[in-house]
C-alpha cells in the first residue's frame, strides 16, 4: 500500500479518497447517535434560513460564517446528519488535496509522492466525532491555505501572498476563533524562517484584520455587531470551557496518535539528508502541532472533533517515517499497524466493546432526545437535547447567554424586553429545566394565561390555543 501511494501519479489521490469514503461508509449507513454540539449547529441552520439574524435574533457563540455555512446547508438540505457526514467528507477530500499539492511543489519530501494526502485520510478518521461538519473541520481548509503560502515565502515574495496569510487566518477565525492562535503561529515561523521584513509582518497582520473590519461593517448594518462582540468576542473569553469530555477522555482518544506524532518527529529530525529548507519545514509543522496543543486549552467547547487539527502535522511525519524505511516489509508492516491501531481504536472507543478498556462517558455529549416533537420551543436551561427534532422559537439558544437576561427579573427593562420576545414568537412548549417559569408567569401574569402546565411532565409549559 505505502509503495501504491509513493508514485507520483495523481491518479493515486481517487484512491485515496475511497479509502476515506470506505472507512465512514458504515458509520454513514447505521447512523450515529446525535451529538449536542450537532442538534446545535441544525438548530442554528434552520433558525437562518426562517430568516432570523445571529446574534440579534439567535443569541449562541458560533462563528458567523460557521454559522453561514450551517444556514445554507438547511436551506438546501435540511436538518441532516447524512449531509453533514457527507459534506465533511468532501471537506477533507479538499485538505488532503492541497496539504499533498503544497507537499509536492515545495519538494518538501525526498520525493515526489502522493502518501501525505491517503495518510491524512486515514488519521481524518481517528474519532468518529470528525465525521461531522465541525467548525474546526471547516477552519482547518483555509489553515491550510495558509500554510501553504508560509512554506514557499521567503523574502523575495509579493506583498499580495504574505497579506493571503492573514487573510486566510482572518477566515479561520471568523469560523472558529480559536484559529486565532494559528495566525500567531504563522507570524512566529514567517519571523524566524522565512522573511526577515517587518513590515511583511505587518502585512499578514493587516490581512487578517481587513477580513475582521468585512465582517464587523457587515454586522453593524445588519444590526448584529453589539451581538458578534458580545457573544462571539467576549464569550470566548470569559465563558468556561464546556467540558463535554474531560482531557483524560481525550487523552484515551488520542494516546496513539500522540506517541506516534512523537516517535515520527524524533525519527525525522534524527536523518541528515534533509536540506535547510526541508528542515524548517519541518519545524514549521512541529510548531504547528504546539498550537494545536495549545487549541485544547484555549477552545471553548472540550470535544473529540478538536483533535482535527493534529492531523497535519501527523500526517506530515509518519509520511517522512514511512519514506525513511528502506526496507519494503517494515515499511509495509508499520503502515498496516498504523492503520489497525487508527480505525480500531475509533470503533472500540464509538461501540466501547473492550470490557476492560475504561469506558468513555457520553452521557454529556450525546443526545438522550427530545420529551416534544414538530414544535416551536424555549428552553430554559442547558438541555440541547430538547431542540432534537423541535424548532427555536426565539432568541434564547445559548443558555449561559440567555441566562444573564433571565436571571434579572428584577429589571423592568428586561421584563418587558422577554415579554415583547415572547409574545411576537409565541413558543408552542416551554421547557423549563430552571424553574423559572412560574416566577416569569407571576411578573407577567398575560403571559402565564397563554399557558398551561403538563400534567405527565410538570416541566412543560404548553401554549394554549
Amino acid at each position: 500500500m505505502v509503495d501504491f501511494f509513493r508514485i507520483n501519479d495523481p491518479f493515486r489521490l481517487i484512491v485515496a479518497f475511497l479509502i476515506l469514503i470506505a472507512i465512514r461508509l458504515p458509520f454513514m449507513i447505521n447512523g450515529t447517535t446525535e451529538t449536542l454540539t450537532e442538534i446545535s449547529w441544525f438548530t442554528i441552520g434552520e433558525a437562518l434560513a426562517m430568516g432570523k439574524n445571529m446574534y440579534s435574533e439567535v443569541w449562541d457563540n458560533t462563528g458567523p460564517l460557521a454559522a453561514g455555512i450551517y444556514w445554507l446547508v438547511d436551506l438546501i438540505f435540511g436538518k441532516s446528519q447524512l449531509t453533514y457526514q457527507i459534506l465533511a467528507i468532501l471537506f477533507v477530500m479538499h485538505q488532503a488535496y492541497i496539504f499533498n499539492v503544497n507537499m509536492l511543489r515545495n519538494e518538501v519530501y525526498n520525493q515526489k509522492t502522493y502518501l501525505p494526502a491517503m495518510l491524512y485520510c486515514v488519521f481524518m478518521s481517528l474519532s468518529f466525532d470528525f465525521f461531522t461538519l465541525s467548525p474546526p473541520l471547516i477552519a482547518l481548509s483555509f489553515l491550510l491555505s495558509a500554510l501553504r503560502i508560509v512554506i514557499r515565502l521567503d523574502n523575495r515574495s509579493l506583498d499580495k501572498e504574505v497579506f493571503n496569510i492573514g487573510f486566510y487566518s482572518g477566515i479561520a477565525a471568523l469560523i472558529y476563533i480559536p484559529s486565532i492562535l494559528f495566525l500567531g503561529m504563522f507570524l512566529f515561523s514567517l519571523a524566524v524562517f522565512r522573511i526577515s521584513s517587518i513590515r511583511k509582518l505587518f502585512i499578514s497582520v493587516y490581512g487578517f484584520f481587513f477580513v475582521i473590519a468585512i465582517y464587523l461593517l457587515y454586522a453593524f448594518f445588519n444590526d448584529s455587531l453589539q451581538g458578534f462582540l458580545e457573544m462571539y468576542v467576549y464569550t470566548y473569553f470569559t465563558f468556561p470551557t464546556h467540558e463535554y469530555f474531560s482531557y483524560g477522555d481525550l487523552l484515551q482518544i488520542g494516546i496513539i496518535p500522540a506517541v506516534l506524532l512523537i516517535l515520527t518527529i524524533l525519527r525525522t529530525l534524527t536523518d541528515f539528508r534533509f536540506v535547510n529548507f526541508q528542515v524548517s519545514c519541518q519545524q514549521i509543522l512541529i510548531i504547528w502541532a504546539i498550537t494545536a496543543t495549545l487549541n485544547l486549552f484555549f477552545t471553548d467547547q472540550l470535544t473529540p472533533y478538536q483533535l482535527i487539527l493534529f492531523v497535519p502535522p501527523l500526517s506530515f511525519f509518519v509520511g517522512h517515517y514511512l519514506l525513511l524505511q528502506k526496507k519494503k516489509f517494515f515499511r509495509e508492516l508499520s503502515f498496516t499497524i498504523m492503520l489497525v491501531a487508527t480505525i480500531g481504536g475509533m470503533y472500540v472507543h464509538y461501540y466501547q466493546f473492550i470490557p476492560k478498556l475504561r469506558k468513555l462517558d457520553y452521557s454529556q455529549y450525546f443526545s438522550k432526545g427530545a420529551s416534544v416533537q414538530n414544535k416551536r420551543i424555549l428552553v430554559l436551561g442547558e438541555h440541547m437535547d430538547d431542540y432534537q427534532g423541535n424548532t427555536l422559537a426565539t432568541r434564547y439558544f445559548h443558555w449561559n447567554i440567555s441566562e444573564k437576561h433571565f436571571n434579572k427579573l428584577n429589571n423592568y427593562a428586561i421584563i418587558s424586553d422577554i415579554y415583547e420576545e415572547l409574545k411576537a414568537h409565541e413558543p408552542e412548549v416551554i421547557l423549563d429545566h430552571k424553574n423559572m417559569a412560574p416566577k416569569l408567569f407571576k411578573l407577567i401574569p398575560e403571559l402565564g394565561n397563554r399557558y398551561e402546565r403538563d400534567k405527565t411532565y410538570p416541566n412543560q409549559y404548553h401554549l394554549i390555543k
